[in-house]
């Protein structure tokens, strides 16, 4: 409408000056090279307009500065460029993202021997070894995960995964500890347990409602800095408005994103366990050694829930039967008469008791973004306290992951732990690595 506004103008313009076409040619060929001029100039922005109308494409990473035209007040053709300064390097946001993909982008990291969400489609194995005040471990574990999508609803896309784990650990020393705090008592041996999760979640299939937050704010930044203009800062180019914001927004508008995408996401495990353990005892009167083998098992369910990004919060319950060595003593037989020595044995003098236990166990998970490169990029937390309806005992174990490489599944960390049974502190150091061995 503008173009052809300018065009009548124009016209106008030149029948209402017959004389002056007739007798000053140079200032008719001045005028047509003015409407050329202001024709070419309403064709440009007629395409920029163009580009920018109609449906907001998909957001992605915004160039390190952004230039656009804005058409100022009473229709003047030229424009005012502005020219954004670079804030930094930032994130995409998860727009778009598929349903096999957004949850397992922010599940905080745990032991490989207590898996919180579900894998992708596909079979994983993992390995682990830790070593501490409390003796090693070794814990092989294998992995099969299946994802069952569902019908989209209101843009809203539900998530089913069926998740099969299978975990066999085996102690590296042979002194009745463990190198983590735990009130687990099939852990003092070798340990194989079965496991399945069921994950229930919900992935949004398009952000626009999100995009428009942000875009929102955008536009407010846009009016105060292009005040002699407000209006054109609601047609801009979205890839311009983001240009806008600061790198912490678009953290916070990830965030947002990922708390949408999990706040009606649940697990819900089983599991069941058995371990093997041989006793060594020294029965009086003849201190002769005897060896007890014990076979224990375990039984539990859990539920997590997602109340933060990057972070989870898992209830367990357990019932545990298990077998505990006596107290280790060095005992000495009555030495005959006339013997000049006699050999004193170390260990229990009785075989192992039976214990059972009720274990409750919640856990908080928590990811710590820490840098964009370099080993340690995040920090891994993963507090868990378990308690003991019997005996009243408990335990607290934190591992910390300081090292979690993405590309070919190493990770690492710490682990710290109190048990109030023994007063005993832990400590421990862990590394493993994860393979994929199908998808």
């Amino acid at each position: 409408m503008r173009r052809v506004a300018i065009l009548l103008a124009a016209g106008a313009l030149v029948l209402a000056t017959p004389s002056l076409a007739q007798d000053d040619k140079a200032r008719v060929a001045q005028l047509e090279a003015q409407l050329d001029a202001a024709q070419d100039r309403i064709k440009t922005l007629e395409e920029r307009l163009s580009a920018v109308e109609g449906r907001l494409g998909p957001a992605t990473e915004a160039p390190q500065t952004q230039t656009a035209a804005i058409p100022p007040p009473q229709g003047q053709i030229p424009s005012i460029d502005l020219t954004v300064p670079d804030t930094g390097p930032r994130p995409s946001p998860p727009v778009q993202t598929a349903a096999q993909d957004a949850p397992w982008q922010v599940a905080p990291p745990g032991p490989i021997d207590r898996p919180l969400a579900p894998l992708k489609d596909g079979s994983v194995a993992a390995f682990e070894l830790i070593g501490g005040t409390g003796g090693g471990q070794a814990t092989l574990a294998f992995t099969r995960s299946k994802d069952r999508g569902g019908t989209e609803r209101n843009g809203i896309v539900p998530i089913y995964n069926d998740s099969f784990n299978l975990t066999l650990s085996t102690p590296l020393s042979k002194d009745d500890e463990t190198p983590f705090a735990t009130l687990d008592g099939l852990a003092t041996g070798s340990k194989l347990e079965f496991g399945y999760t069921f994950f229930s979640g919900r992935v949004l299939t398009n952000s626009a409602d999100s995009q428009h937050a942000i875009l929102k704010r955008a536009r407010e930044r846009c009016r105060r800095a292009v005040p002699a203009y407000p209006k054109g800062c609601t047609r801009l180019d979205p890839e311009f408005k983001k240009a806008f914001m600061t790198r912490g927004e678009f953290e916070e508008y990830e965030r947002d994103y990922a708390r949408g995408t999990l706040q009606k996401s649940f697990a819900l495990s089983l599991r069941g366990a058995l371990g093997y353990d041989e006793f060594n005892y020294y029965p009086v009167p003849g201190l002769a050694k005897q060896t007890d083998r014990k076979v224990s098992f375990s039984a539990g369910a859990g539920m997590t829930f997602f109340p933060v990004d990057r972070g989870s919060f898992s209830f367990d319950a357990d019932y545990m039967r298990s077998f505990e060595a006596e107290k280790a003593n060095t005992t000495c037989p009555v030495p005959a008469a006339g013997a000049t020595t006699v050999t004193c044995v170390p260990g229990p003098l009785a075989g192992p008791t039976r214990t059972d236990k009720i274990v409750l166990a919640p856990e908080f998970r928590y990811l710590l973004p820490i840098s964009d490169y370099g080993l340690i990029r995040d920090l891994g937390f993963g507090p868990r306290l378990e308690y003991d309806a019997l005996s009243n005992d408990v335990a607290l174990d934190l591992p910390i992951y300081f090292a979690r490489d993405e590309d070919n599944g190493l990770m690492g960390g710490l682990r710290f732990g109190y048990l109030t049974k023994d007063d005993d502190f832990k400590f421990a150091i862990f590394v493993g690595k994860s393979f994929t061995l199908s998808k």
